[in-house]
């Protein structure tokens, strides 16, 4: 299963990625590899799936997380 994972650039030292659908689970990093690879490193303890895909989605720093991008109502 594919699960969608947005990525939104904070500054230039601090990048975050972010899935709505699994609790809201969230990981930062310096750059897009080091937050992906410590958001998957959550996807593998909450799922214990090692073959969990992530749908990447970058998201313009000026829009920035809508209330629906974050999975609330």
């Amino acid at each position: 299963m594919k699960y969608p994972v947005y990525i939104q650039t904070i500054d230039k030292n601090s990048v975050v990625a972010f899935c709505p659908v699994l609790h809201r689970i969230i990981a930062e990093g310096r750059d897009i590899d080091a937050a992906l690879k410590s958001l998957q490193e959550k996807f593998l303890c909450y799922l214990h799936d090692e073959d969990v895909q992530m749908e990447i989605i970058m998201l313009d720093n000026s829009r920035g997380w809508s209330s629906q991008q974050l999975g609330e109502k």
